[in-house]
């Protein structure tokens, strides 16, 4: 009965061809143990070119190389090849400042993946396997995509026991008589995997003995659920498509659910991969003009209607076409109508006042404490006001200007800060009353000007 599950899952999934060549991860644990058992007695039916793959991760000392041992002496005796790579996980975890379960399985995948080239990367993942992830993705605060656990296949990776419970796989090797050594990390509480299947596992299975059976059939729900959701995605998302990235108003109008999947197919065309908290700051910016840093080489821009991900220029610059309009602290360089804006933090004790360049570095700052979310930096528009700084009088922006005889080219290519339509500070004019510098103020925003 346990070998027509495993049979099942294998033409459910259309996991296995004639001629194919199988990578075999196999730990000498149970589930291993097993799969590379049945894999062996349809050798011949699907004419199988197998390679076992075994892992020395360098942790348990003895007991390790026991694993390895008998690893082994099954490809010896059965005449199948064997491939042994030994590292040193502990050492190596700290170098890439990762957990150990991550480092492991990242080195892991990394050796099949070698020994496959084109070919099949069997592993042991059970129902079991699955039920735990699930768990643990759920406490992480997954979608769809973590609810549905691990993937029968994935590119090249298939998982033939993933519709058998940890119970049935040791059921397997008693019947056929497999050797098999248990890993005493399994019994330890430190890595969190284990946590989940020692404290809650049980508990389940106490509420219902089919728990690990009926979480698979939820797994395999969400991952159905989950990919007709992203078909729609792409394909909506293909219709709003522009030369230069997506259209704004389309993605907004569509279905929120459809909305975050488009923003990760985007991403993941550029091969960045996104937070929930990265998600929800594009979905603000879609709706309005703005810019979300996603790492250290990519940003998100929503300007004019048109979106996308972007790299990131030299010193975080942006230039910005004549019309855009941007909040001030999403960057420390902007360039705008030809110029480049500089924005540097100072406390207000790191100026000295009665330096000779004082005059110009106070018609250049701003009080930190007048800059918020809609602090924004662009060019003038109706209805802008401006009180100078040392005067009682505000003014239309417009009346100053005129008053100024500022021509019809000057005002186009005029850059301000502005918060709504307070104006806070002109280029070449200076800052507000409101937004200045004194003696109470904590920190300081220097704006540096220079021609492009």
């Amino acid at each position: 009965m346990i070998d027509f599950t495993i049979t099942k899952t294998i033409e459910k999934f259309n996991m296995l061809h004639q001629n194919s060549c199988v990578v075999v991860g196999v730990s000498g644990g149970a589930d291993s143990m097993c799969l590379l058992h049945y894999l062996c007695s349809v050798k011949e039916k699907f004419n199988l070119d197998i390679t076992v793959a075994h892992v020395n991760h360098g942790i348990r000392g003895d007991e390790a190389f026991r694993d390895q041992n008998l690893v082994e002496q099954f490809c010896n005796d059965n005449d199948l090849k064997f491939a042994l790579k030994s590292i040193n996980v502990p050492k190596l975890s700290r170098e890439m400042h990762i957990g150990e379960e991550e480092c492991g399985r990242i080195m892991r995948y990394s050796f099949f993946q070698e020994l496959a080239h084109d070919g099949l990367i069997a592993t042991a993942h059970t129902a079991s396997d699955n039920a735990e992830t699930v768990l643990f993705n759920m406490t992480r605060g997954a979608g769809l995509n973590g609810i549905g656990g691990i993937k029968p296949v994935r590119g090249n990776i298939i998982r033939p026991l993933i519709m058998m419970t940890r119970a049935d796989v040791e059921h397997y090797c008693k019947s056929h008589n497999v050797k098999y050594f248990d890993d005493s990390t399994n019994f330890s509480d430190d890595y969190t995997r284990n946590k989940i299947r020692h404290s809650i596992m049980p508990t389940l299975g106490e509420i219902n003995s089919s728990a690990v059976t009926n979480i698979s059939l939820l797994s395999e729900s969400a991952r159905e659920d989950d990919e007709y959701l992203n078909s729609i995605a792409l394909k909506e998302l293909a219709d709003c498509a522009l030369e230069n990235g997506y259209s704004c108003d389309k993605i907004n109008i569509l279905a929120q659910s459809i909305k975050k999947r488009a923003i990760i197919i985007m991403a993941s065309d550029m091969g960045i991969s996104l937070s929930r908290k990265h998600i929800n700051l594009i979905l603000e910016m879609i709706a309005i003009d703005g810019a979300v840093d996603v790492d250290s080489n990519y940003r998100f821009i929503s300007r004019n209607g048109v979106c996308c991900f972007c790299q990131k220029k030299t010193e975080d610059e942006l230039e910005l076409d004549d019309n855009s309009e941007f909040k001030i602290t999403d960057f420390s360089s902007v360039v705008l109508k030809g110029q480049k804006f500089t924005f540097l933090n100072f406390k207000d004790g790191d100026i000295e006042q009665k330096s000779n360049n004082f005059k110009k570095i106070f018609n250049n700052s701003i009080n930190c404490d007048i800059i918020n979310d809609n602090t924004l930096i662009r060019g003038r528009l109706p209805g802008d006001y401006f009180k100078k700084a040392g005067t009682g009088c505000t003014k239309p922006l417009k009346k100053l200007l005129n008053e100024l005889k500022y021509t019809t080219e000057q005002r186009k290519n005029l850059v301000l800060i502005a918060n709504g339509s307070e104006v806070l500070w002109i280029d070449g004019i200076g800052v507000s009353e409101k937004a200045k510098i004194n003696d109470r103020n904590h920190c300081i925003l220097i704006i540096k000007t220079e021609e492009q």
